[in-house]
């Protein structure tokens, strides 16, 4: 009889030397797949710590002409028709940047309007006071066409790869559960945690832009209480010191594993039909590409997508609730210098005047730092509703309040309303559209640049033609509450 060795007590194991390959070709594939997974998360936390590092500059130069106007209405004699004409070309500049960036991340991909839009903004805030108004306008047109490039293509990006990892960990759990019978509520719980990271991911990155624009309002304020030489003497610094971090940045940047081109991503743009569990955009545009006519084929037409009720009111929410933001955040000071009647009141009020915008943007900015961790207890469509509430009560309170404590309440109230507004809704558009979206952003952050320069402009009208600031701010008010409004119905 063959004896059959024994080891410790159990029978030693014959494996044939194709079962062992198959073991070991097994486990190499399970930790190429593990190096690769670790590999591509790394690459995503860099480009979102770079992503939300260019943000900052963004938020100092989006705000920067508030700030700036007395200074360049003084320098170069400028009436306040000729002054409007800045904000003006800002706005024109920045939509035609936001048409250029949809045409650059559809043929090219991230790395060209991210490195474009900052050595813009660099050539266009160092040359600011150089010269002539002429001059300033071109300056002003620069950084506007860079900010146009690089703010919906960072906000795009964030969104992209901001559940990443959320996503190589439910791909794994998901291929092993695949026959199994709890796979449906196991893809649900994916979607559901993909979906608050994305939105945590955006409202993080506009964390960062509120920092920028709290610093413009606060540099205001310090100009006018420091004596004019010393102001002055300090900008120039203060415009090369943004300019010379804007090309570092640039320059950091350049080698970064942006994603690919949306024409040449694995996964194609996920249309309403399509949940974002079978096709995320933030694991699809890191993968090897199909055949063209696959791509191509599955990428929706705009015929298509203009028969879906969700692309308009994705437009009414970029052009609306940007025009409104902007608004209060730019008429506030002006609201406040003229709610004293005369003498020691007004000269109270006055002083503090400038201030006032730090009151909103801070409230914003901190909204958006606590928003990250209230997403994850919260639904979206929940922040949403409660957001567009209170800040149309939030408005309502500014306007109507008889002092300044009460309109200091109602700025809080508001900035804090608003905070997750924008980053979600960004982040709901790449949920819903998936690469797609990269075509998309190029229509709704259009109108995100008309919105500020439309309802803004409006509020000015109103308020000349009535007399009264408070009647043109009723605007905001009523743009936020057809907002909360449409947020009560599914879509």
């Amino acid at each position: 009889m063959l004896n059959v060795p024994h080891i410790r007590g159990h029978p030693l194991r014959m494996t044939s030397p194709r079962a062992e390959l198959s073991q070991s070709s097994s486990k190499q594939s399970s930790s190429n797949q593990s190096s690769s997974n670790r590999s591509s998360s790394s690459s995503n936390r860099k480009l979102i710590l770079a992503g939300q590092i260019a943000f900052l500059p963004t938020g100092i130069l989006q705000t920067l002409l508030g700030p700036m106007l007395p200074i360049l209405i003084a320098r170069w004699a400028l009436n306040d028709t000729q002054a409007g004409y800045l904000f003006l070309v800002q706005f024109l500049a920045s939509l035609a940047g936001v048409q250029l960036s949809g045409l650059l991340l559809t043929r090219w991909g991230f790395r060209p309007a991210f490195l474009w839009g900052l050595l813009l903004m660099a050539c266009g805030v160092s040359t600011l006071l150089l010269g002539s108004s002429t001059l300033g306008m071109a300056a002003v047109a620069a950084y506007g066409l860079g900010l146009g490039l690089l703010v919906p293509s960072d906000n795009l990006l964030i969104a992209e790869i901001g559940s990443g990892s959320s996503s190589d960990s439910g791909a794994a759990s998901q291929e092993s559960s695949q026959r199994s019978s709890q796979e449906r509520s196991q893809r649900s719980s994916q979607r559901s945690s993909e979906a608050s990271s994305r939105a945590s991911a955006v409202s993080l990155l506009n964390f960062f832009w509120g920092v920028g624009a709290v610093f413009c309002s606060v540099a205001v304020f310090c100009s006018v209480k420091v004596a004019w030489a010393a102001a002055h003497h300090l900008l120039p610094f203060f415009l090369g010191s943004v300019a010379l971090f804007l090309v570092l940045l640039a320059f950091a940047m350049r080698n970064l594993p942006f994603p690919a081109a949306a024409t040449s991503s694995a996964t194609p743009a996920a249309t309403s039909s399509v949940t974002p569990a079978e096709s995320s955009p933030s694991s699809s545009s890191l993968t090897p590409s199909p055949s063209p006519s696959s791509t191509s084929a599955s990428s929706p037409s705009w015929r298509e997508l203009a028969k879906s009720p969700a692309i308009w009111i994705f437009a009414a929410i970029f052009f609306l609730y940007t025009g409104a933001e902007t608004a209060v955040g730019g008429w506030i000071g002006s609201y406040v210098s003229r709610l004293g009647s005369h003498g020691a009141a007004m000269a109270s009020i006055a002083s503090i005047a400038p201030l006032m915008p730090a009151f909103f943007w801070t409230a914003l900015t901190v909204g958006r730092a606590l928003g990250t961790a209230f997403l994850r207890h919260f639904s979206e469509r929940s922040v949403l509703r409660a957001g567009y509430g209170a800040g149309a009560a939030g408005i309502g309170l500014m306007l109507w309040a008889p002092t300044l404590t009460g309109v200091i309440g109602g700025a809080l109230i508001t900035g804090l309303s608003f905070a997750t507004l924008y980053p979600i809704t960004v982040a709901r558009l790449s949920q819903r559209f998936g690469v797609a979206a990269r075509k998309i952003g190029a229509v709704m952050f259009s109108l995100a640049a008309v919105g500020p320069a439309v309802i803004p402009w409006m509020v000015g009208v109103i308020s000349h033609s009535t007399g009264s600031l408070r009647a043109g701010l009723l605007l905001p008010l009523g743009a936020t509450v057809i907002l909360f409004v449409v947020h009560l119905f599914e879509w």
